[in-house]
C-alpha cells in the first residue's frame, strides 16, 4: 500500500467514525481504572491529595482553574465544567455537595491523622479510581477539539489532517438509569475498600470531557482500635490491594490461562497478589453489572487492561483509542520499543524479510529469464534450451524454498522472544509480590509489637498505682495504731494482750512472748521519747494487784463519804422534832 492511499484509507476509516456516524448500539464493559498514590511526608501527601481533588472538582475549584486546566487539556469544555457533579464524604454514611477543595482535604487529614504509628516513606496513602460511563449510555453532543500528545504537540493524520475527538454526552433519556449505575460502581468501590465508604473522601462526575466519567478519592486505612487510642487506624492497602500474607492460594496460570503443573503434575498454586486480585476485582464488577441489568458486557476490555496508568495517561489513552482502531489493521508500530529480546527478533525479522525480498526479485529475474530462454528455445528447437529452463525453475524453487525457512526461523525467534517475555514478566511480578509480602510482614510485626508494648505498659502502670495504694494504705494504718497506743498506755498493753491470742495460731506460746515483748519494748521507748513515766519493770499481775488495791480504795472512799451523809441526815430529823 503506497503512502497516498494509506492516508486516503486512514481518513476513510477517521470519517466512517465521525459522531454522527457513531453506532447507537455501541457496548462496552464496565471498567474501573486504579492509581496509588506513595508517601513522600506528610505536607507532600496533603498537597498530592489537593491536587487531585482541584482537578477532579474542578468546577468548586473556581474559573480560573477550570480554565488552566482546560489549558492543558483541550478535551475540557469549559461551557460544561458548571454541569459536574462534586461531592464530598458527609462523615454519616453518605456524600454532600462541595463547598471547597478544602472540604476533602480536611476529611483526608482527620484520616491520616488517625493512622499508627503513622505512615512511612512508600506506604501508599491514596487511591484513585476512574471509571468510564459505558458506550451504550453515551450519544455524541455535537462538538470535537484537537488531540494532542503527552508533549502538548497537535496530532495530524499522515495527510496533514488534524486529528479530531469528538466529545459525547448521556443519552437524552437515560439520566436516571446513568445515575443508577454510578450509585452501583461506588457501592462496588466502597466493598473493596477496607474501610468502606468512610475510607471515600470526595468524588467528581465529569461531564465537561470526551466522555462522561467518574474520579474517586479514596484512602486504603482501616481500623486497629486500642484501650489507650479506640479510634486508631492502620494501612490496609496490601490486604486490599497489595500482596498480604493471608491472601488466598490460587492456581498459577501461563499468558494463555493455562494452569501451570509441578513435576507431580499437580496445579502450582501461589498468593493472589495484586494483579490477580485486580482482575478479580474486574471481572467481578462487569458481571455485577450485568445482573443488576446495566447494558454492559461480560468480556474485558483489553485497551484498558493495564488498570495501574497514570491519570494523564489513562486520558490519554481514551484520546489515542479512536486513532487506534483506525490505524490497527495497518500499523504495527506498537512493538516497537520493546527492548532486549524483542529488538533482536525485529532484526532477525528484517533481516529476513530483506532475504526474501532479495530472494523474490532475484527468482522474478531468473523466470523472466528461463521464459526469455524458453521461448528461445522453443523458437530455435534446441533441447538444450529446454534443459537450460528446467535448471532455472529448480533455481526458483531453491532460493523460495531458502526465503520461506527464513520466515520460518525468524517467526521461531519471535515466538521465543514473546516466551522469554512472558517468564521475565511473571518472574518480575513475583518478586515484587514477595518483596511486597516481606515488607507487609514486617510492618505487621512491627505493628504488633507496637501494641505489645503498649500493653505491657498499661500492665506495669496498673502495678505500679497498685503498689503505691498499698503502700499508702499501710503507712495509714500503722500511721493509725501508733497514734491509737502513744495516746493510752494501757491500750497498748491491751493491745499486746489481743494481739498475743489471736496469734496462738500463728506463733508458738513462747514465740508469741517474744515477738510481743520485743513490740512492748518498742511502744515504751516511744512513750519516753513523748516524756511520759514508764515502769517498765512492772509485771502483768503487779500492774493488776495495783489496778484492784486502787479499786478498793475507791470504794472504801466511796462508802465512808456515804456513811457521814446518812449520819448527817439522822442528826438533822432529832433537832426537828
Amino acid at each position: 500500500m503506497t503512502a497516498a492511499m494509506h492516508a486516503d484509507e486512514l481518513a476513510r476509516r477517521w470519517a466512517a467514525m465521525a459522531p454522527e456516524a457513531t453506532s447507537a448500539t455501541q457496548r462496552s464493559a464496565a471498567s474501573m481504572n486504579y492509581r496509588e498514590q506513595c508517601s513522600v511526608s506528610p505536607e507532600a501527601d496533603r498537597r498530592s491529595r489537593a491536587g487531585i481533588t482541584r482537578e477532579a472538582q474542578r468546577a468548586v475549584a473556581g474559573p480560573a482553574v477550570v480554565n488552566w486546566y482546560a489549558s492543558q487539556n483541550p478535551a475540557i469544555n469549559v461551557d460544561k465544567t458548571h454541569m459536574n457533579i462534586d461531592r464530598v464524604n458527609d462523615g454519616h454514611g453518605g456524600f454532600r455537595p462541595t463547598r471547597s477543595i478544602g472540604e476533602v482535604v480536611a476529611y483526608g487529614d482527620e484520616r491520616v491523622q488517625r493512622v499508627k504509628p503513622g505512615l512511612k516513606d512508600g506506604n501508599r496513602f491514596a487511591v484513585t479510581t476512574v471509571g468510564q460511563l459505558p458506550w451504550a449510555y453515551c450519544e455524541p453532543d455535537g462538538t470535537s477539539y484537537h488531540v494532542v500528545d503527552k508533549q502538548g504537540q497537535k496530532k495530524y493524520w499522515p495527510g496533514g489532517e488534524p486529528v479530531m475527538q469528538p466529545r459525547y454526552r448521556v443519552k437524552k433519556g437515560m439520566e436516571a438509569e446513568v445515575e443508577r449505575y454510578w450509585t452501583e460502581w461506588l457501592r462496588y468501590q466502597a466493598e473493596l475498600l477496607p474501610d468502606g465508604q468512610r475510607g471515600m473522601h470526595g468524588y467528581s462526575i465529569n461531564l465537561d470531557e470526551t466522555r462522561p466519567h467518574i474520579q474517586l478519592l479514596s484512602d486504603p486505612f482501616e481500623p486497629a482500635p486500642s484501650k489507650k487510642d479506640p479510634a486508631a487506624m492502620k494501612n490496609g492497602f496490601s490486604r486490599a490491594f497489595g500482596s498480604h500474607p493471608k491472601d488466598d492460594l490460587v492456581p498459577m496460570l501461563t499468558e494463555a490461562g493455562e494452569p501451570v503443573v509441578d513435576s507431580e503434575g499437580k496445579p502450582r498454586l501461589v498468593r493472589e497478589g495484586p494483579s490477580r486480585k485486580m482482575e478479580r476485582y474486574q471481572r467481578q464488577l462487569r458481571e455485577r453489572m450485568v445482573e443488576r441489568g446495566f447494558e454492559v458486557d461480560l468480556e474485558r476490555d483489553e485497551a484498558r487492561h493495564n488498570r495501574h496508568l497514570q491519570l494523564p495517561d489513562y486520558k490519554e489513552l481514551a484520546h489515542e483509542k479512536t486513532a487506534v482502531q483506525a490505524q490497527a489493521a495497518d500499523l504495527g508500530a506498537a512493538l516497537a520499543g520493546i527492548e532486549g529480546q524483542q529488538a533482536l527478533v525485529q532484526d532477525l525479522a528484517a533481516t529476513a524479510q530483506g532475504e526474501v525480498a532479495a530472494a523474490d526479485q532475484e527468482a522474478a529475474m531468473i523466470v523472466a529469464k528461463a521464459e526469455e530462454t524458453h521461448a528461445r528455445a522453443a523458437e530455435e528447437g534446441y533441447r538444450s534450451g529446454q534443459h537450460r529452463v528446467d535448471e532455472a525453475v529448480a533455481e526458483v524453487t531453491k532460493e523460495r524454498d531458502t526465503a520461506a525457512a527464513a520466515r520460518a526461523e525468524a517467526e521461531r525467534h519471535r515466538n521465543t522472544a514473546a516466551a522469554d517475555r512472558g517468564a521475565a514478566t511473571r518472574l518480575r511480578e513475583e518478586a515484587e509480590a514477595e518483596a511486597e509480602r516481606l515488607r507487609e510482614e514486617a510492618e505487621a510485626d512491627r505493628d504488633a509489637a507496637a501494641a505489645d508494648r503498649e500493653q505491657a505498659a498499661e500492665a506495669l502502670q496498673g502495678v505500679v498505682e497498685t503498689h503505691a495504694r498499698i503502700e499508702e494504705l499501710k503507712k495509714r494504718y500503722e500511721t493509725t495504731i501508733t497514734e491509737f497506743m502513744d495516746r493510752d498506755v494501757n491500750a497498748q498493753s491491751s493491745y499486746l494482750i489481743l494481739a498475743m491470742r489471736q496469734d496462738k495460731t500463728t506463733f508458738g506460746e513462747q514465740s508469741a512472748l517474744e515477738h510481743y515483748k520485743a513490740e512492748g519494748n518498742a511502744m515504751i521507748n516511744r512513750q519516753r521519747g513523748l516524756g511520759r513515766k514508764v515502769d517498765a519493770r512492772e509485771t502483768e499481775g503487779q500492774r493488776r494487784e495495783r489496778s484492784e488495791r486502787t479499786q478498793a480504795k475507791v470504794q472504801a472512799k466511796t462508802q465512808e463519804v456515804n456513811q457521814k451523809h446518812k449520819t448527817s441526815d439522822t442528826d438533822q430529823g432529832c433537832e426537828q422534832e
